[in-house]
């Protein structure tokens, strides 16, 4: 399995371009005019398993193995 996170984002993720000037423009401002919709296959996408496990791993790194080495982060 090759990891393209652009393509694996596509799979999981459609993204739909908002006119500059339009309410739904605006209120998008800080994505680009970009609006986001999760697919069907969202949960089961590849993008998605890959983010869950990177974000417990990190948790798991700060919360838990490190304060048992008596590192402590933040």
């Amino acid at each position: 399995m090759n990891y393209n996170d652009r393509e694996w984002f596509k799979d999981a993720v459609e993204v739909k371009k908002c006119p500059k000037f339009s309410i739904e423009g605006l209120k998008q401002r800080a994505y680009n005019y970009n609006k986001f919709y999760k697919k069907d296959n969202f949960d089961n996408a590849d993008w998605t398993l890959y983010m869950k496990a990177a974000a417990e791993h990190k948790y798991k790194v700060i919360h838990e193995i490190l304060p048992q080495a008596r590192l402590n982060v933040g």
